[in-house]
């Protein structure tokens, strides 16, 4: 029992001592990652920048989603299945170049 008890004493001061360490570490990272109070026209240019970026992927998307649509038509109706593979390598590529 005493063999068990200075486990248990040793524990205590090996992780008491961490925390303790962790505490005022803890407080400096929270102090220099705090939120900073920005301007308007440093909230309205990043909404701006945002939206712009969101159209733009939308647009991405939109793009590519038909050409996919396209290759599944065509793969339905197409009864060569090689010249498929090159079409779906070829868009492949495509999607690939455009990230």
């Amino acid at each position: 029992m005493a063999f068990f008890s200075f486990i248990g004493w040793v524990l205590l001061v090996f992780f008491g001592g961490m925390g303790l360490f962790a505490i005022p570490w803890d407080l400096v990272e929270t102090y220099r990652n705090r939120p900073i109070k920005r301007s308007k026209q440093e909230i309205l240019a990043k909404k701006s920048y945002l939206q712009d970026s969101i159209t733009d992927l939308i647009q991405r998307g939109q793009g590519i989603e038909g050409k996919i649509l396209n290759n599944k038509f065509i793969y339905l109706f197409q009864k060569n299945k090689k010249t498929l593979s090159l079409r779906e390598d070829s868009l492949q590529r495509e999607v690939l170049k455009q990230k």
